[in-house]
């Protein structure tokens, strides 16, 4: 079986010759495996190593060069390295919406459009490739950005305390990824197999949401989206 049989033959319930695996690291253990197991590149690697990983198609961003620059996102969110020893993660260091507080303030924000992005690419990326890896684009992790564009602990806070600062928000996250998650389904014309739909909601401990905060905030948002997704035959 090619690595895309394998994934789809588990998305439609029946027994592949083997579990599909997936492939997801920081880039400096990629270069080293890449390295240590002489390998040309990571297509390479993933062959040898037997890995059925995604290929992720992406549209080409077209907005204006001030929403996204090297140390911020088109969230307005903004950016610093930190070293941990052996690598370095990106993590959020300027939110934002920290200074939020009401709707309006919320409203107010400059928030990013699926018309900043050329779709027509992924069209063109899709006729040009070879069918082997299961294709993959669009997710959605709404709480993930907000906890960026406003602080985690914040966040946090706002579902308990400030729920129509924390609909605000999760509302004008829905939106743009439901059109954006749409024009990408479109564009793949029914070539697209999976797409991402999830939160990080686990501490060491524990979850850091109650059920009930989550069903509240969270949950029916997932739904419609997994739903846009099946409409076009793509899984979830």
């Amino acid at each position: 079986m090619t690595p895309r049989e394998r994934w789809l033959s588990i998305l439609n319930g029946k027994t592949p010759d083997r579990i599909p695996t997936d492939y997801q690291a920081t880039d400096e253990v990629t270069k080293r495996l890449i390295s240590d197991l002489a390998c040309a590149d990571q297509e390479s690697l993933y062959r040898k190593l037997h890995i059925d990983a995604r290929r992720v198609f992406d549209p080409k961003y077209i907005g204006s060069a001030e929403k996204s620059g090297n140390d911020r996102d088109i969230w307005s969110v903004g950016y610093s390295s930190i070293a941990y020893g052996t690598g370095a993660y990106r993590e959020a260091s300027h939110h934002p919406l920290a200074n939020a507080q009401s709707p309006q303030d919320v409203h107010a924000h400059c928030w990013p459009s699926p018309d900043d992005f050329d779709f027509s690419v992924v069209r063109r990326a899709l006729d040009a490739d070879d069918g082997t890896r299961v294709v993959h684009c669009g997710c959605y992790e709404p709480f993930l950005m907000y906890a960026a564009m406003r602080g985690l602990e914040q966040s946090l806070e706002d579902l308990l305390c400030n729920p129509d600062i924390a609909d605000a928000i999760l509302g004008h996250l829905f939106d743009y990824h439901f059109e954006f998650n749409r024009r990408l389904f479109e564009a793949g014309q029914g070539r697209i197999d999976l797409t991402y739909i999830a939160e990080d909601l686990g501490g060491q401990t524990g979850p850091l949401l109650s059920l009930e905060i989550y069903r509240q905030f969270l949950l029916p948002n997932q739904i419609k989206m997994a739903d846009l997704a099946r409409r076009y035959g793509v899984g979830a």
